[in-house]
């Protein structure tokens, strides 16, 4: 399951390796009947999931019709196969045939919320939405901060604020999930006036309030008010900044071109950045094209993370910009 998994992300990650990721998704199903796991649910959805990342939507639905026994799982695993290929029809009745077979229950709403959510596809989340609506669970407060947030990703930030304005008594989670949504289609006054209404109505923020923060301020490119809230976490609310929070900033004085200052900051981290930090950097190092620090940055990180996949992606991506580097010389 691990090797069918890893066949999936590499497809997904770069679609030119997809043919190559289904040779070795069909070579390890041969496998699976031959040791006789072709009615593990487990290894089906996984099956299933692998097919679909390489864009093989005949073999998902070839697996998902041959079940005797079908999970809620490898229902999931067939509906993201035909959102991920775009296939809105489809997913639309198969949606609706999902609902008529099996047993909806809140954490299952959440997995579908989610799923819609990445698409970023309106249509799927307000069906659901509705459907929320219709059996009661729009009231549960971990429903509610999921659909805020997923009509952010939607980019439908009007009807996430509906949805928070409907909810009685929002939680904490809500309250953030509505920064996030702003954040996430990068309405920066409208994630600090959100923050300021949470503030008023005696909520003290957390870790992941800041963290929403902080993306808004990334995606809008205001350094200034980043590193106030950044001060502003352990001065007025006695909270310590994590990587993640760090990893932010690291990323706006990327997008902005203060490349060295990135670099001060993730060096002097209090706490050791994960490959994700040096990932941020060294895109920032190739969308403004410096060469020179992006080898640098792939020193500090081989040295971390020299046990980690992702450090050896930085460096062929450090190769590709030195390649680039070159041509325009």
């Amino acid at each position: 399951m691990i090797v069918l998994e890893a066949c999936g992300n590499m497809a997904k990650r770069n679609y030119s390796y997809s043919s190559i990721a289904l040779d070795i998704a069909y070579g390890l199903h041969s496998d699976i009947r031959k040791a006789c796991y072709a009615n593990d649910d487990f290894v089906n959805t996984a099956l299933m999931s692998a097919y679909g990342n390489c864009g093989a939507l005949m073999d998902v639905e070839m697996i998902f019709g041959a079940l005797h026994v079908r999970s809620m799982a490898t229902w999931t695993a067939m509906l993201r196969a035909y959102m991920d290929q775009g296939e809105v029809e489809k997913a639309l009745s198969f949606y609706s045939q999902m609902q008529e077979n099996i047993i909806v229950d809140d954490i299952m709403f959440l997995a579908i919320l989610q799923l819609c959510s990445e698409t970023g596809c309106l249509i799927y989340f307000k069906q659901t939405h509705y459907t929320l609506v219709v059996v009661g669970f729009d009231k549960i407060p971990f429903i509610v901060s999921s659909i805020i947030t997923g009509y952010g990703s939607c980019a439908s930030m009007l009807d996430g604020q509906a949805t928070f304005a409907g909810f009685e008594e929002p939680t904490l989670e809500s309250w953030n999930a509505c920064i996030a949504g702003y954040s996430v289609v990068g309405k920066l006054s409208a994630s600090f006036h959100i923050l300021e209404e949470l503030r008023m109505a005696g909520v003290r923020p957390d870790e992941a309030t800041f963290v929403s923060v902080f993306v808004a301020c990334s995606h809008c490119g205001r350094i200034r008010e980043s590193f106030e809230y950044l001060w502003s976490m352990e001065k007025d609310y006695g909270l310590t900044p994590d990587v993640k929070h760090y990893t932010t900033s690291i990323d706006l004085l990327g997008r902005v071109g203060q490349l060295q200052k990135a670099m001060q900051l993730l060096k002097g981290l209090p706490a050791q950045a994960d490959s994700a930090a040096w990932s941020s950097l060294l895109g920032a190092c190739c969308m403004h094209s410096d060469a020179m620090l992006a080898e640098i940055v792939f020193e500090y990180a081989a040295r971390v993370h020299a046990d980690q996949v992702d450090t050896y992606v930085l460096l062929s991506n450090v190769y590709a910009l030195n390649k680039c580097a070159e041509n325009v010389t």
